[in-house]
């Protein structure tokens, strides 16, 4: 069974209303910090990611880091308050194509983590992006999250139709949390 991918990308979550006009901040999730700039409407999802709630036309997105968006229809702090949590997406047609070896980690999460020399480790919760590179945050059965940097070869092979992200975990990395 091919791992399930799904049609849109969340490219930011909108967090809380700034100002009374109805323009509310953004977080932005895109590796592209302006990737709302230029973007003409965007697909709404509800804060758990499951609801689709249509489009909106965007009517501006401004600030240094674009991440202050003003939506069609929304033109009060109450309205801008009521979707604090919604994701704007894209459908996967409108994103950006990504060069070989690249994921989008929307298609990544809940994938299976097998390391090379433990086997399965657990599954792929979320991945922080630190100032060093990605940390993946793997989830393990009855044992606390682990923490692996992906850096220099530790990402192995990433098999869709199986569901598993090969990895290779440093040495001594795998004792810091047993």
């Amino acid at each position: 069974m091919a791992w399930p991918v799904s049609e849109y990308l969340h490219i930011a979550v909108l967090t809380s209303p700034h100002g009374v006009k109805g323009e509310m901040k953004a977080k932005i999730l895109s590796d592209l910090p302006d990737r709302l700039a230029g973007l003409e409407e965007v697909y709404l999802f509800s804060p758990n990611a499951k609801q689709n709630l249509g489009k909106r036309k965007i009517e501006s997105v401004r600030g240094a880091a674009h991440d202050l968006v003003k939506l069609a229809g929304v033109e009060s702090r109450e309205e801008a308050e009521k979707l604090k949590g919604t994701y704007l997406s894209l459908s996967r047609a409108e994103a950006m194509p990504l060069a070989e070896g690249q994921y989008y980690i929307t298609d990544l999460i809940g994938m299976r983590v097998s390391d090379l020399n433990r086997g399965l480790i657990g599954t792929l919760k979320d991945v922080l992006d630190t100032p060093s590179g990605d940390l993946f945050v793997i989830k393990r059965e009855g044992a606390k999250d682990l923490l692996l940097p992906i850096r220099g070869g530790s990402l192995g092979e990433v098999d869709f139709a199986e569901g598993v992200i090969q990895v290779e975990l440093p040495e001594g990395l795998w004792e810091i949390y047993e």
